[in-house]
């Protein structure tokens, strides 16, 4: 059918950012804003049957309001760009305003226009399927090939490590993964934060503090699983899957010790846990989902996600009640029998920063400020 696309875009726009974010995104979350799309899009057909009888105009002004709805955000600055190129004032609100115009302008346009819109519905409609060709099948490949999980498993059932000696202690064991920490090299060199006190208190307390350390990958997932796996990563692994199997967890599973974690999200969730301490999902809004926040980011509704990061109290509340959730719990966990390895997976300090030096509530003006 021509008017196909004025149903497809919003549903292609989700579609191409879970295509983009395939290791980072589950398939579940494309449920909700697929129905969200689809519903925006029979409520715009339905309110433009008044102004447009005629429903080859009716699917060229549905479409003229969806490409803006679900791009506004990179239209905008798109167009703030060119007007900061000719010097104009104030580029943002001008660029507001050219967005309003165009739009105005392409719906009286079609309104007024004399000659049936159907070739271009046809055009906008095979254009919107092959894309979405395009996107399920990179999707559907994706989740059938499972070459990188394969990969995994593969490097995970090589001999990796070695089984222990009959006089091995078992004493239980916490790796706690603070979130971007940076070195104590980086903190004074690149921060002019001096973390030299809170080091020498840990070494009095008995434990080695690395210097000049490294880390060998950007993204978290594959620095963790390096650190589970003892080993370089092979290339092309499903990294997230090698922290949620790694064969540190195996290993002590099958030397009698009992596992524990306090994932985030499930990136760090081991699945040989006798036990997730996840913080209650029911505490976040909708925002604090990375899929959702980015296709609201992207779309008509991107101040609200501006609005919500200045908000003290649902934003910043949120990441620091996430950390002194994990650390409520500790105390209990470290009462259970061992022995038992727990892995405790922060977002702190990570941005947003939300503790400063004496663990109190950052204000939200400098949540993102590194400075």
């Amino acid at each position: 059918p021509r008017h196909l696309h004025a149903f497809l875009f919003p549903v292609y726009a989700v579609l191409l950012l879970y295509q983009q974010n395939l290791e980072e995104a589950a398939l579940a979350q494309t449920l909700m804003p697929l129905a969200a799309g689809l519903a925006l899009a029979a409520c715009l057909w339905l309110a433009l049957a008044l102004p447009y009888p005629d429903r080859e105009k009716r699917a060229l002004a549905a479409f003229a309001l969806l490409l803006p709805a679900c791009y506004y955000r990179p239209i905008h600055e798109g167009l703030s760009g060119v007007l900061e190129a000719f010097n104009s004032p104030s580029p943002p609100l001008f660029a507001h305003l050219a967005i309003a115009v165009l739009a105005a302008a392409a719906l009286l346009l079609v309104a007024r226009a004399r000659r049936s819109p159907a070739n271009v519905n046809r055009l906008l409609s095979l254009i919107l399927l092959a894309l979405l060709a395009w996107s399920l099948a990179a999707i559907a490949w994706h989740h059938a090939a499972k070459a990188g999980q394969r990969r995994a498993r593969h490097f995970v059932r090589q001999a990796g490590m070695k089984a222990a000696g009959p006089d091995a202690g078992r004493p239980d064991i916490y790796c706690l993964i603070l979130d971007e920490f940076a070195s104590l090299e980086t903190a004074r060199d690149v921060f002019g934060h001096d973390h030299s006190a809170f080091a020498d208190r840990l070494r009095a307390a008995g434990f080695f503090v690395a210097e000049k350390s490294r880390g060998r990958y950007v993204w978290t997932d594959q620095a963790i699983a390096a650190l589970l796996n003892m080993e370089e990563l092979p290339v092309g692994s499903d990294a997230g899957w090698l922290v949620r199997n790694s064969r540190a967890a195996r290993f002590l599973k099958d030397n009698g010790y009992r596992l524990y974690d306090f994932p985030y999200r499930s990136l760090t969730a081991m699945e040989l846990a006798e036990r997730h301490y996840r913080f209650p999902v029911s505490r976040a809004a909708l925002l604090f989902d990375d899929f959702y926040r980015a296709l609201i980011e992207t779309s008509v509704l991107y101040p609200l996600v501006q609005r919500w990061q200045r908000d003290e109290e649902r934003y910043g509340a949120y990441y620091r009640e996430q950390a002194l959730y994990a650390f409520d719990r500790l105390p209990a966990v470290a009462r259970k029998p061992g022995p038992k390895f727990v892995l405790l997976h922060l977002y702190s300090p990570h941005a947003p920063f939300v503790f400063d030096s004496e663990g109190e509530a950052v204000p939200a003006a400098h949540h993102l400020d590194y400075s």
